[in-house]
């Protein structure tokens, strides 16, 4: 017959047990936080979005005025999907804010005027500015060209040494950290998920002004830095990444002249560069940065999806992923199938960026 006397003995034991181990467990995750930071006391990182208000009449006016004068430019996309405003950047920053609330400030590059209406300007944390803030020929803008904006984010008052640049469609699944992003050399680390799949534009003519961007990055590293790869050029992964404003303003100077033709494309051209790429690899083969690969990374293309049992496949795959970098890219709005069906489970909890 059992012996009750063991049985509450043997239970008491095991509450013991895991009452130590979760306690240890839990000061040891705060002590990894603590020496984190004890190890970058002085790093401010920022955060950089570029973002617009595709419903704005007057903006809408003013581009398809700009636009009906140019739709013969080759490059030039017809396409309006790169314009289109999911609200994508309200779980976005629901993400910062849960995945990494070291961020200092958040600065949102926008066309003059534009405000997304959901977003508190209160916050101290939070900045909105305008084109013309940091554009420095007046002559480049309306622009409407996310190529031309990206050349001028080093002009942005204030901008912190570091700062991590986000699209409005990339978010955060997991705990980031500074470590994740630079080394201990406080060098950003070029972050490289060997499983991410390569484009393959590079080996066909460029036809959109994204592949004549690339295209022309990869002739500049290899006529100006002899810097090539026969089979399929370079590129970067479509995620957010960190930069150095210093060494951005260095390859500003040693490329004057492609940003200064890049700013002037008020739409994208087949004579634009991809400004943050060509700083990316300038940095990693300059020694600015330093490679690092990160398995970490969870890229989709939206633009096929046609159900809601899609973007269900895509919600558990991610949950279950869990990884550091998240892209949802070209959403195409579709009756009865909305985007923020998958970022309101990814992100439900509100923000303090929010109204």
């Amino acid at each position: 017959m059992i012996n009750h006397k063991y049985i509450y003995t043997f239970i008491i034991i095991i509450i013991i047990i895991l009452f130590f181990y979760f306690f240890f467990n839990k000061n040891n995750q705060n002590q990894i936080r603590i020496d984190h930071f004890k190890n970058y006391p002085k790093i401010k990182i920022d955060l950089v979005y570029t973002w617009l208000d595709d419903s704005d009449p007057e903006w809408i006016n003013t581009k398809n005025n700009y636009s009906e004068k140019i739709l013969n430019i080759p490059g030039r996309s017809k396409s309006n999907i790169r314009f289109k405003n999911n609200e994508e950047m309200r779980y976005s920053l629901r993400s910062i804010y849960k995945y990494a609330p070291w961020i200092n400030n958040i600065y949102i590059i926008v066309y003059d005027g534009h405000i997304p209406k959901w977003l508190n300007l209160n916050h101290p944390k939070i900045h909105l500015i305008w084109h013309s803030k940091i554009f420095p020929n007046p002559n480049d803008l309306p622009s409407f060209n996310s190529q031309a904006i990206e050349c001028h984010i080093d002009n942005i008052p204030h901008l912190s040494e570091y700062f991590l640049y986000f699209n409005d469609d990339m978010f955060l699944g997991n705990d980031l950290h500074i470590s994740d992003l630079l080394d201990k050399d406080l060098k950003p680390f070029f972050l490289i998920d060997k499983k991410a799949s390569k484009p393959d534009f590079f080996l066909n003519k460029p036809t959109t002004g994204h592949n004549y961007a690339w295209h022309n990055v990869n002739l500049l590293l290899k006529n100006r830095l002899g810097i090539e790869n026969k089979k399929e050029g370079v590129y970067t992964m479509h995620q957010g990444r960190l930069y150095q404003k210093s060494v951005m303003k260095k390859i500003k100077k040693l490329f004057h002249h492609e940003f200064v033709k890049t700013s002037k494309s008020k739409f994208r051209s087949k004579n634009d560069i991809s400004p943050l790429g060509l700083i990316s690899m300038v940095s990693l083969y300059s020694k600015y940065m330093n490679q690092k690969y990160c398995n970490s990374t969870y890229f989709k293309s939206l633009r096929k999806v046609k159900s809601k049992k899609e973007l269900n496949e895509i919600t558990n795959k991610i949950k279950k992923k869990k990884p550091k970098f998240i892209c949802l890219n070209n959403f195409i709005p579709k009756k009865n199938l909305n985007l923020t069906s998958i970022l309101k489970k990814l992100y439900p909890e509100k923000s303090p960026y929010e109204i």
